[in-house]
């Protein structure tokens, strides 16, 4: 399959440490091996600060197609820090989409079975929560990804900052 260069992007610095392949490895096990261009994502994405010991990018943007592998990205990204051993105590991570509704249903129909069908994954999993309103995933170290509601009639009023 032919790839192409992106257009703009961070280059992969060398010197520094990344969990990217740890991504690879759980895209794997989630049964979505990554696309090169995931691979790519995820070694910059995940290169760490020498100094500080953290990740060395707070934001990371990520704009192609649909359907190329956004979720499982993030996905990723959201399993690896809730159960990497580098994190010294259980973190949080929230699900989000363009409503509660998408968010749901994305979760629901997708990302939940992916969870529940991967043999590597399941020994990390505590609990998977389908409640209406009060979506979770639950890890073994007290880690936890939760689907939020970004609509306005989700109950939690919305503050707007310069940025919206």
């Amino acid at each position: 399959m032919p790839s192409c260069s992106p257009k703009y992007a961070t280059r992969r610095r060398p010197e520094r440490e990344s969990f990217g392949g740890e991504l690879t490895g759980i895209g794997a096990a989630l049964g979505q091996p990554f696309m090169p261009h995931q691979r790519d994502i995820a070694m910059v994405g995940g290169e760490i600060d020498g100094q500080t010991g953290l990740p060395a990018y707070r934001k990371i943007i990520v704009t192609v197609p649909r359907q190329t592998g956004k979720t499982t990205l993030f996905l990723a990204f959201q399993i690896h820090r809730c159960t990497a051993p580098r994190w010294s105590h259980p973190q949080r991570s929230a699900f989000t989409a363009q409503s509660g509704k998408d968010a749901r249903d994305k979760w629901l129909d997708e990302l939940f079975p992916l969870i529940r069908r991967s043999r590597k994954l399941k020994p990390l999993v505590r609990r998977i929560y389908e409640g209406m309103g009060n979506e979770y995933i639950s890890f073994t170290n007290g880690s936890l990804i939760r689907l939020l509601s970004t609509s306005s009639s989700s109950g939690t009023p919305r503050r707007c900052t310069s940025r919206c």
